[in-house]
């Protein structure tokens, strides 16, 4: 693994670095997607910009108060220490979830064509997923299982699934999907539906062959169960949309 990268003399951290990529290719992505749909490119950096603020200060809010006893010193709040920011204390899903919601709103104050802003959305999410795989491959997190393969990774004294690169793989081939649907699609929102359904199928799979798994009460891989549930909800828009039982606004330019 490569948990920095030495740049023009700098030695920087893969993991973040990789991150950084990944958000401002996904949303360049985005926003030449949208101007093809006659949109404002800028709706989509307004979004991930606000998204990425909020997301931060949410995790981190998040995290000091699920551990509020470490932050919390002679019945005062330790500021200065519930502020500091590393890798390891922010509540990571809750704060994405936390940004998307606050930049939704955010760019729902104006009149916006969800529609398309949505179908703009999905190839530049696949395209952000594909390089935080590698990211993580370099940074040697979200480590897979012990295995024989012959493509298997040396990490932690013994060969492993190289789970982030199967992460890679499947948000490749989902963008691959994406490109080529863009300009097929039956109706709006149809890419970004099937780009959340093969998210979460992909996520399926590839769970199965994680290191460190969330497991819920009997054993069941927590991201497995909400995958299946995602991919199901993704299909049943689909199916809404299709027979006419849910209609939205077409997008400007189909």
């Amino acid at each position: 693994m490569y948990p920095s990268l030495d740049v023009f003399g700098l030695s920087l951290p893969a993991g973040p670095l990789a991150l950084i990529v990944a958000f401002y290719a996904g949303l360049w992505l985005a926003g030449r997607e949208a101007e093809r749909l006659e949109m404002d490119p800028d709706l989509l950096w307004d979004f991930g910009t606000v998204a990425l603020v909020a997301g931060i200060v949410g995790a981190r809010a998040w995290y000091v108060v699920g551990n509020w006893q470490a932050y919390w010193q002679a019945y005062a709040l330790d500021w200065k220490q519930a502020f500091g920011l590393s890798s390891g204390s922010l509540a990571a899903v809750p704060g994405a979830m936390i940004g998307v919601v606050v930049a939704l709103i955010w760019v729902g104050r104006g009149e916006v064509d969800w529609a398309g802003f949505a179908d703009a959305l999905a190839p530049g999410l696949a395209l952000m997923q594909a390089i935080a795989g590698v990211g993580a491959f370099l940074s040697g997190e979200a480590y897979g299982r012990p295995s024989s393969v012959l493509w298997a990774v040396q990490l932690w004294g013994e060969p492993r699934h190289p789970v982030q690169l199967y992460e890679t793989l499947a948000a490749l081939v989902a963008l691959g999907g994406l490109w080529y649907l863009r300009r097929r699609k039956p109706y709006a929102a149809f890419v970004f539906f099937v780009y959340v359904f093969l998210a979460a199928v992909g996520r399926l799979f590839i769970e199965g062959f994680r290191g460190n798994p969330a497991l819920l009460p009997g054993g069941l891989r927590t991201m497995q169960v909400v995958s299946l549930a995602v991919a199901f909800l993704a299909l049943l828009a689909l199916y809404a949309r299709e027979t006419g039982i849910v209609r939205w606004r077409p997008s400007q330019r189909e």
